[in-house]
């Protein structure tokens, strides 16, 4: 998903939660490509494995429960912003990622041209 998809999408759905921080939803929607993409190039050697830690359930509900606990406002915005970027981004169809640890492993990334992001 791009990057005006994840803003523009999470800020229009959120703009009908009254609650909810737009600035801090805005951030949860770019978080797991925010944390995943150098964690990708990183620990994997390549930019292609972005999907890992920050697309998984257990990233999202640590998040969550934190801003449960705390009854923190704007870490449930970030949370809610999170969760519709795996949304957007349709993660049930990568069950191993969504799921992680619990399938095993992140697969590895497929080999993608310049041409494929487009």
């Amino acid at each position: 998903m791009l990057l005006f998809a994840h803003l523009g999408l999470t800020l229009a759905a959120g703009r009908l939660i009254r609650w909810v921080d737009l600035a801090f939803l805005a951030l949860g929607s770019m978080l797991p490509d925010i944390i995943d993409k150098p964690l990708g190039l990183l620990a994997f050697g390549t930019a292609e494995q972005g999907r890992t830690f920050g697309h998984t359930l257990l990233f999202l509900i640590v998040l969550a429960t934190l801003a449960v606990y705390l009854k923190n406002l704007r870490l449930a915005s970030v949370s809610f912003g999170v969760l519709a970027h795996l949304v957007l981004d349709s993660m049930w169809k990568s069950p191993a990622i969504l799921f992680w640890p619990l399938l095993g492993n992140f697969p590895r990334a497929q080999d993608l041209g310049i041409l494929d992001y487009f």
